[in-house]
């Protein structure tokens, strides 16, 4: 998630690698890269979790500027979710 905090500051937040987050090629290049990402674009790396409704308030205020998700399916536990 990219957004800006309630401080101003931009943030991309990922949630932490405790064996239920996908460990992607992307999200290791991107905690791998956070300094330069830091000096280069002022923009805040951080690992951690994160609240739908914390999500859903940034939205509301117009701090949610990017957000990726991704599941993998199964036929036991199949939701759909609109946004």
């Amino acid at each position: 998630m990219l957004w800006k905090s309630r401080f101003g500051k931009l943030e991309l937040i990922t949630p932490p690698d405790d064996g239920c987050i996908f460990n992607s090629n992307a999200r290791r290049s991107i905690i791998e890269i956070s300094e330069k990402i830091k000096l280069e674009m002022d923009v805040d790396v951080i690992e951690r979790n994160m609240s739908i409704q914390e999500i859903f308030n940034a939205s509301e205020e117009n701090r949610l500027l990017e957000f990726f998700g991704a599941s993998t399916g199964s036929i036991h536990n199949v939701s759909r979710v609109s946004y």
